[in-house]
């Protein structure tokens, strides 16, 4: 009758530490399979995610593209396409290009507000020659 202590104290044969190596091995293989994998699908997701942002962009661009061509098959919109890209003015009309913000208007407002009226008559007469 064997012993427990019998039992264990056996030499384990050679092809037993062939056999966990190999095992070893293919674990390491699909790890690193298994690691590609998901890299890739993260990749892809990330990819996916500029992509559907990109496309977002573009379609609302596409649908505002519409508008614009739809209004320029008009003659309406033609001429208002051309007065507002080369600020121009039909004849009859005014073109009055106001540059800066609310400082200027403060400024440009306090400095009409110190000429006399003297000053405000002539600043108008030199701006018609």
């Amino acid at each position: 009758m064997a012993t427990a202590h019998h039992f264990y104290s056996k030499k384990l044969p050679p092809l037993f530490y062939i056999t966990v190596i190999f095992l070893l091995v293919i674990a390491g293989f699909s790890l690193k399979a298994a690691w590609g994998g998901y890299q890739k699908y993260s990749e892809s997701k990330g990819n996916l995610d500029r992509v559907s942002g990109q496309w977002q962009t573009l379609s609302a661009r596409e649908k505002e593209l519409q508008v614009k061509l739809q209004a320029l098959q008009t003659q309406k919109g033609v001429e208002a396409e051309i007065l507002d890209r080369f600020n121009v003015a039909k004849s009859g009309e005014g073109v009055a290009i106001i540059v800066g913000g609310s400082q200027n208007q403060d400024a440009s407002a306090t400095a009409l507000e110190k000429k006399s009226f003297l000053g405000r008559v002539l600043d108008f007469l030199w701006f018609w020659k």
